[in-house]
């Protein structure tokens, strides 16, 4: 169940969406929570997105070549994004102009997407913001 987490956690990170682990399967808030929650309050604090971002790096770095690019997300051209291209959103965040995201740069990218799921604007994700988001993401509810 990890690859739910890391799947809504990328799509928030770059802002662009990838497709469910496996068409059907529910992916509910309390399965993003439980991988993101880590003081246990039932919800996700921009830290706490940001630190489960750097501690996935490795994962999401799918060729281990230490740096985030398009190579490590072959699928996401084909899949419609909310927050432009995927090489938009590596730009973005892409300090040294080499068209790939360091940790560094992953770590002080902007949270964006994040913001945009937040839309109490309190500066955490909720069960249903992230039902939302979910939605958002998936098609599904």
């Amino acid at each position: 169940m990890r690859i739910v987490p890391i799947v809504l956690v990328l799509g928030l990170a770059l802002g662009f969406v990838l497709p469910p682990p496996v068409t059907g399967q529910a992916i509910g808030p309390g399965v993003v929570l439980s991988g993101l929650d880590t003081d246990g309050d039932g919800r996700i604090s921009k830290a706490e997105y940001i630190a489960y971002r750097d501690q996935e790096f490795a994962r999401f770095d799918r060729n281990g070549d230490g740096v985030l690019g398009p190579v490590d997300f072959p699928r996401a051209s084909s899949y419609q994004r909310a927050l432009g291209t995927l090489d938009e959103r590596i730009s973005a965040a892409d300090r040294n102009g080499d068209g790939q995201l360091s940790r560094e740069e992953l770590h002080n990218a902007p949270t964006i997407a994040f913001d945009k799921a937040d839309t109490s604007k309190n500066g955490y994700l909720s069960p249903s913001e992230i039902d939302n988001m979910r939605s958002t993401i998936f098609g599904i509810r």
